[in-house]
């Protein structure tokens, strides 16, 4: 579990996502401050800044994937992107070190809704790393929401 303090997390919900719904389409985007003093959360059905350039953003995405009847996995995905490999694998590194963090800040940060959607939390979480090299383009288990929750 992660020491998250709430004066940190700035949450902005985007219509048409409300507190407690949808799910389908509920996409998050995290970005944070060089040291995570101040991390922003949009909860929206689109994700925020997604471009073109996006190998080269430092911000971590996500969206719940429906499995079957009331099972959703929680899919996020982060840019390592197509540089050299050393710096590839230290931006892969910089993200498993945020990775908790930004975890946290999802999940506390759209309480009500999964106060409201309470079997989502037992969830899967999983992380695409997206990136040119083979070892450091992989997907990774996270755990459950209930793992987060603080």
């Amino acid at each position: 579990m992660v020491n998250l303090n709430a004066n940190k997390l700035n949450v902005n919900m985007v219509y048409p996502v409300s507190a407690t719904a949808p799910i389908r389409f509920r996409r998050y985007t995290v970005s944070y401050s060089e040291n995570t003093s101040n991390i922003y959360l949009t909860i929206a059905t689109y994700f925020d800044t997604l471009s073109i350039g996006t190998v080269s953003i430092d911000k971590v995405y996500g969206q719940w994937a429906w499995v079957i009847g009331n099972i959703y996995d929680l899919n996020l995905f982060v840019f390592v992107g197509n540089y050299p490999y050393e710096i590839a694998r230290n931006r892969y590194e910089s993200f498993v070190n945020i990775l908790p963090i930004a975890i946290t800040s999802i999940i506390n940060g759209d309480r009500i809704f999964l106060i409201s959607n309470f079997y989502l939390l037992n969830s899967k979480i999983t992380v695409r790393f997206i990136s040119s090299h083979p070892t450091l383009n992989r997907t990774v288990d996270y755990g459950s929401i209930r793992n987060f929750v603080l």
